[in-house]
């Protein structure tokens, strides 16, 4: 995949983390640059509408709405602006898909199609990689989707802008009772997220997709003594169905936390990395199936994606 960023930039990462890493617990990882792009309309751009110079827009048809990185390097791109899908692979081909209805959010490839979750005409529609063709589609019962947990086409959980999580069985939608779980999950549990007023304390909830097989249960606590959290999110489930939380925390505003848990739903870090500036994605990082992480930063020049090297530390 092709390097573009500069290398001053990369080294500014490194110095930030350096710098952190006397007042931080967490491992301290490098994070690489593996793709470069630059806004526009041209067949290899993605499309952005600012405010103000390097001030970006927030809201539907704004930017990019979500990336994801497949097994095979190419990285997808939901590009709002332009109504499309763009996917860079390797060796600097560029593949576009042109959405007759709707605008792209999150997206899912999967098996030799690519489920994409439109906005403003909401539907899941399926796309033929080889084609483009539309396969099928699956209406939305709201017209601002957000984040997508797509299991298979006949399980699907959707969070709308109202943090609402929807569940999709057999050509039906239910809305889970509960607001505290999320689109993060595996076939058979999501996850999610309490906060019961203690600053520094998350609890991590699981439950079974549908409420008539059981509540949400306690998974887990995180808890970061002396500090407060600020943001929390489920970033998805590694390759054994064990959740990833992501904290950023008072003390730390610059750095996201984040956690894993070991059999017996004891947390620990994983690893620190920076909070990304760009545009407003369903998510900056990712975590995707493959247990790779992936993440997201924007500015006037243009837009990079780096991957977090889990196994080059830079500082403990």
């Amino acid at each position: 995949m092709k390097k573009l960023i500069p290398i001053l930039c990369l080294l500014s990462f490194i110095t930030f983390f350096a710098a952190s890493a006397e007042q931080f617990p967490a491992p301290v990882f490098k994070i690489e640059p593996v793709f470069h792009g630059t806004w526009g309309n041209a067949s290899d751009q993605i499309g952005v509408s600012w405010i103000a110079s390097g001030v970006f827009r927030e809201g539907i048809k704004t930017g990019p709405s979500a990336f994801h990185v497949d097994d095979e390097n190419r990285v997808w791109i939901s590009d709002s602006m332009n109504k499309r899908m763009v996917c860079f692979a390797p060796g600097g081909k560029t593949s576009l898909f042109k959405l007759s209805e709707g605008i792209p959010s999150d997206f899912s490839v999967s098996s030799g199609s690519i489920f994409i979750c439109m906005a403003e005409s909401p539907a899941i529609i399926k796309y033929n990689l080889q084609t483009g063709e539309v396969q099928s589609s699956i209406q939305v019962p709201w017209k601002s989707p957000n984040r997508m947990l797509f299991i298979s086409e006949d399980l699907i959980a959707i969070e709308n802008q109202s943090s609402e999580l929807w569940i999709y069985r057999k050509g039906k939608w239910f809305l889970y009772p509960s607001d505290a779980m999320e689109p993060a999950g595996t076939k058979e549990n999501i996850f999610g997220i309490a906060y019961y007023g203690i600053e520094n304390q998350r609890k991590i909830l699981v439950a079974p997709w549908f409420y008539e097989q059981g509540e949400p249960e306690t998974y887990s606590e995180v808890e970061l003594p002396g500090d407060k959290i600020v943001f929390s999110k489920i970033l998805g489930v590694d390759s054994h169905g064990i959740p990833v939380f992501a904290a950023v925390s008072r003390n730390h505003e610059n750095i996201l936390r984040m956690f894993s848990f070991d059999k017996d739903g004891n947390a620990f870090e994983i690893c620190a990395l920076p909070v990304l500036q760009g545009p407003h994605l369903v998510s900056q990082w990712i975590f995707e199936k493959n247990d790779r992480i992936f993440g997201f930063s924007g500015d006037e020049k243009g837009f990079t994606i780096y991957e977090a090297n889990l196994k080059e530390k830079i500082s403990h």
